[in-house]
């Protein structure tokens, strides 16, 4: 696959990204039925309203943090990086290294939407079932994961390339300099 369309594919994983991040956080995660009448839906964004309504300030931050800021940082980084990148700023080691780190944490966010569903069903108050929004919070991490690499590999590859260019423009200019000395 030629650059051209790598960065298509890569800027195609980071839109839909973005979108089933969208998707996931506003759409139904969850439907809570009790006494098998009674039931509520509700979405990431839903859920944490709710928690800080009843003063579970805790759980309410915590999935603020990991379920909505963490996975919107991690892909605004991404693209702030990717888009960088079309100016011809390579992003430093350093930049990298975080890209990576924040790499590191991906799963987690499905992790605590999954925990939530398993405390529900385990209380025995109301009986969860999943709904599509926790899918498409699912994919958008997957897919920020797969952008991530593909990024990396892209970056890594750009500086290969340019250091390469660096090391063969200083072996002409030494050549230029020792075959003009030798005309003297």
């Amino acid at each position: 696959m030629n650059a051209t369309r790598r960065s298509i594919f890569l800027e195609m994983l980071m839109a839909g990204a973005a979108l089933c991040l969208l998707l996931g956080l506003t759409l139904p995660v969850v439907k809570l039925t009790w006494l098998y009448f009674f039931d509520n839906r509700h979405s990431i964004i839903s859920i944490i309203w709710v928690l800080f309504q009843d003063k579970e300030w805790l759980l309410s931050g915590v999935l603020i943090i990991f379920s909505a800021l963490f996975p919107l940082t991690k892909l605004s980084y991404l693209m702030v990086l990717y888009f960088r990148r079309l100016n011809d700023i390579l992003p430093s080691k350093k930049l990298l290294y975080i890209l990576s780190w924040l790499g590191r944490w991906s799963m987690l966010d499905v992790l605590v939407l999954a925990l939530i569903v398993f405390y529900t069903k385990q209380t025995g108050v109301a009986d969860a079932t999943v709904l599509p929004g926790i899918y498409f919070f699912a994919v958008s991490v997957l897919l920020t994961m797969w952008a991530s690499e593909l990024a990396e590999q892209q970056f890594h590859d750009l500086r290969v390339q340019t250091q390469n260019l660096h090391d063969e423009t200083i072996a002409l200019i030494e050549d230029q300099r020792t075959s003009s000395r030798s005309k003297t």
